[in-house]
């Protein structure tokens, strides 16, 4: 009697160009809003492995800002996440419009959430993207594999500057951003009310 193959680890089915982030149980142990949270270092050392091989990272999380900005700079990461998307928005929505501006397909971006309601909402506002539970990492994390060097865009998009205090939301449902001297605001980026401008051109 021939012994049954072992289970194969998941493999994507599409080339993963950017990963986009939960914070809370997902990235980092524990919730930052009620307390200390604990680095996980095979996130974090992931995070700048696959951004040194041009897989862009951005966060989509639930948070109060500042305190999140807070913790990935102690963790000496936070000029590797590109666009950061932390508020209390609904994240389908907020996904959506991020790939759009990026001008990335959703088949070649992955979501990761430990919140399965948070994972089925992002596909249904977003229905090829890729999801996973942040237990899965460990063996989607060959799939993440190299891509050819960064590119010109992505150049730009980790030179910006996109965490600053003055690209912020306001309170209201717009935002203003100040002048862009060197690239072309993509403007209608403001109706997901994100903390930095999205670069075109």
């Amino acid at each position: 009697m021939t012994p049954p193959s072992p289970a194969s680890s998941p493999v994507l089915p599409h080339p993963v160009k950017v990963i986009i982030w939960d914070l809370d149980d997902t990235f980092w142990k524990g919730t930052l809003s009620e307390g200390a949270v604990e680095a996980l270092e095979e996130n974090v050392q992931l995070v700048r492995d696959t951004a040194a091989r041009g897989i862009v990272h951005t966060i989509v999380s639930k948070n109060d800002f500042a305190p999140a900005e807070a913790k990935l700079v102690e963790l000496g990461i936070r000029e590797l996440f590109v666009f950061p998307q932390i508020s209390w928005q609904p994240k389908g929505p907020i996904i959506k419009q991020l790939l759009e501006q990026m001008q990335l397909r959703a088949p070649n971006a992955l979501f990761l959430d430990d919140n399965s309601m948070n994972r089925a909402e992002a596909q249904y506002y977003n229905p090829e993207l890729q999801v996973a539970d942040p237990t899965d990492l460990p063996a989607l994390s060959p799939s993440c594999g190299p891509l050819a060097s960064p590119t010109p865009r992505f150049r730009v998009w980790s030179s910006t500057s996109c965490w600053s205090a003055s690209n912020r939301p306001a309170p209201s449902t717009t935002t203003t951003w100040p002048s862009c001297t060197t690239h072309k605001c993509a403007s209608s980026f403001a109706r997901v009310r994100p903390y930095c401008p999205i670069w075109t051109g």
